[in-house]
C-alpha cells in the first residue's frame, strides 16, 4: 500500500514540475515572438550561427561591400544598422584609414530610434593605395533613460591585385584544419 502511495506521490510531483516549467509570463512570450519575427525578416532563424551577440548595444550591422577593390576605384556602399530598441538615439561615428576617401565626408550620424527599425548610410569610398585598409564604425545607443552602450564594427578593404589574390575564393564549408606532413619513428623502450 505504501509503495502505491509513493508511486502516486512521485507521479504527482513529476506532473507538477512539468506544468511549472512552462509558467513563463505572457510578456516574455510576446517579446520572444517579436524577436523571432524580426529574425525571420532578416533571413535568420533561432538556429542561425549569427544569432549570438556579445554584450553591448543591440545593434546589428550589414553592408554590401564585395570584399576587394582596385586602386582608385569608387565603391558605392550601403551601411545598414538594425537596432533592438523601441526608443532612444543611435549615434554612428565613422573613422577611416588615410588611404580611404569617403563621400559624403560627414563622419558623424544621429538617428532617432522608433520601433525597432533599420537605418541606412550610403557612402562612396575611393581607395588610393594598395593593401588592407579599414573603415571603423562606432555605434552608441542612448535610451530614453540616458543609459548608453556601444558597439564597434569594421570593414576591411582589400585593395589591388595582391590583395585580391590573398583573399581569393572562400569555401565556407571547408575544414579549418591545417594538415602538416609528419614522420613517426619508434625506438625500443630500453634504448637511449
Amino acid at each position: 500500500m505504501n509503495l502505491i502511495r509513493l508511486v502516486i506521490l512521485g507521479l504527482a510531483l513529476y506532473v507538477f514540475l512539468l506544468v511549472g516549467c512552462d509558467s513563463e509570463p505572457l510578456s516574455n512570450k510576446t517579446a520572444q515572438t517579436n524577436v523571432n519575427e524580426d529574425l525571420t525578416s532578416l533571413g535568420l532563424t533561432k538556429t542561425s550561427p549569427y544569432l549570438y551577440q556579445k554584450p553591448g548595444a543591440k545593434v546589428g550591422f550589414s553592408h554590401n561591400y564585395k570584399g576587394f577593390s582596385e586602386v582608385g576605384e569608387i565603391e558605392n556602399i550601403d551601411l545598414v544598422f538594425t537596432d533592438g530598441y523601441s526608443s532612444g538615439q543611435l549615434q554612428i561615428k565613422l573613422e577611416s584609414d588615410t588611404a580611404l576617401s569617403l563621400e559624403p565626408s560627414m563622419m558623424d550620424y544621429i538617428f532617432s530610434l522608433e520601433g525597432y527599425s533599420s537605418n541606412k548610410i550610403n557612402l562612396s569610398i575611393q581607395t588610393h593605395n594598395e593593401g588592407k585598409h579599414f573603415l571603423n564604425i562606432f555605434a552608441r545607443i542612448t535610451d530614453e533613460n540616458g543609459y548608453s552602450s556601444g558597439r564597434v564594427f569594421a570593414i576591411a578593404f582589400y585593395v589591388g591585385e595582391n590583395a585580391k589574390r590573398k583573399i581569393g575564393p572562400r569555401d565556407l564549408e571547408a575544414e579549418s584544419v591545417i594538415r602538416l606532413p609528419s614522420i613517426v619513428t619508434s625506438e625500443p623502450a630500453d634504448s637511449p
